[in-house]
């Protein structure tokens, strides 16, 4: 007969035969396959930081080779306190994503403001909605357009189209990343 050792309570261990609920499965397989990596108090962080970055990239799989910078503005249109441009960017050799980037009115020439990466949710708009591009009521622009807000707080605003969404197919030509729209 198989047995495992299952925790019964926090102080004290019995033998068990195999577990035939998932309850005690984690208790099981843990004892049978302990981690592959823990930390000591003693170890030295950064080389603990890299040794961990080295087994998720090895989990991750090879991606594509990074590529030098690469910005194009595709469109601009100036707002009252803003401009806002729709860029292209590389981001892999065979990839580009667009984005929306909020710039305020008033920045003098090589003035640094700090920056915020504005993510859109799954909405039909995506980033239109987050920089407040799109018509829509006070209410849902007060909820949504946290780009907008953030710009008109000081910040530069980036806003990428994320996939998905009603204007999917339409993203991904601006962006090249569909050669055939058919």
């Amino acid at each position: 007969m198989n047995y495992a050792i299952v925790r019964e309570d926090h102080k004290n261990w019995q033998r068990w035969p195999m577990a035939e609920s998932f309850i005690s499965f984690p208790s099981i397989y843990g004892d049978a396959h302990g981690p592959s990596m823990s930390y000591h108090e003693d170890a030295d962080w950064a080389t603990r930081c890299d040794e961990l970055g080295e087994v998720i990239a090895g989990l991750r799989g090879i991606g594509p080779n990074r590529v030098e910078p690469s910005t194009e503005v595709l469109d601009e249109w100036e707002e009252a306190d803003h401009v806002r441009q729709l860029i292209r960017v590389g981001v892999s050799e065979f990839s580009a994503r667009v984005a929306y980037l909020l710039i305020p009115i008033g920045l003098r020439e090589g003035e640094t403001r700090p920056g915020i990466l504005a993510s859109h949710g799954h909405t039909a708009n995506g980033p239109d909605m987050t920089c407040g591009a799109v018509g829509m009521d006070y209410e849902v622009a007060a909820k949504r357009s946290y780009g907008l807000e953030a710009l008109r707080s000081g910040y530069v605003v980036t806003a990428p189209a994320c996939g998905g969404g009603v204007n999917a197919t339409a993203t991904s030509i601006v962006s090249g990343n569909v050669t055939d729209a058919t």
